[in-house]
């Protein structure tokens, strides 16, 4: 199950697509960065698939879903300041998601209706090429004319993060219009 979104048009775009996501709940964790990204990608997915697994109050086990979406909040534009790991939760559990176990370091996130710009890559996923990706997607958004919200970059996995036979993204939110 994944989160439901539809295509926006856009004319004149290339490089990247707008979509428009539908209202949905997340389940998330704080990613220790400090111990590289692939130990605390594995120790902040351990933590999301216990919870999905039943360490909540209700005991209930849900199926996994995809994306897993890592979000980096940055400090300046090269230099993340703290990330998160996170999993939508299955709709069915959207209007009374269960609570996360006592003493477990997850959030529960209710996200609105919202819009992002999105660049999809295949093959082998690195650092470097998540900062490529971002780096081509930042460049069409700019040359298209548009804003977007810079201080946070999200990267979708819908597999394996390191598995290079599925699709990865990048997407940034769109930047509140200032009307």
């Amino acid at each position: 199950e994944c989160p439901l979104y539809q295509d926006v048009e856009v004319e004149g775009v290339c490089g990247f697509e707008l979509r428009r996501y539908n209202k949905g709940v997340w389940v998330m964790t704080e990613m220790n960065v400090k111990k590289g990204i692939t130990e605390a990608y594995k120790e902040a997915s351990e933590k999301l698939m216990a919870y999905m697994n039943g360490e909540n109050d209700r005991n209930v086990i849900m199926a996994a879903t995809i994306p897993k979406t890592v979000v980096y909040i940055m400090k300046d534009m090269s230099t993340p300041k703290t990330a998160y790991l996170s999993q939508f939760l299955p709709v069915s559990y959207h209007e009374t998601p269960p609570q996360p176990a006592e003493g477990k370091p997850l959030i529960l996130k209710h996200n609105p209706e919202l819009h992002y710009y999105v660049r999809s890559f295949g093959g082998k996923p690195s650092v470097d090429q998540y900062r490529r990706e971002f780096g081509m997607l930042a460049a069409a958004i700019k040359k298209s004319g548009l804003n977007a919200v810079w201080y946070m970059r999200f990267f979708h996995e819908y597999s394996n993060p390191w598995d290079e036979a599925q699709r990865h993204e990048v997407a940034v939110m769109v930047a509140p219009s200032e009307s």
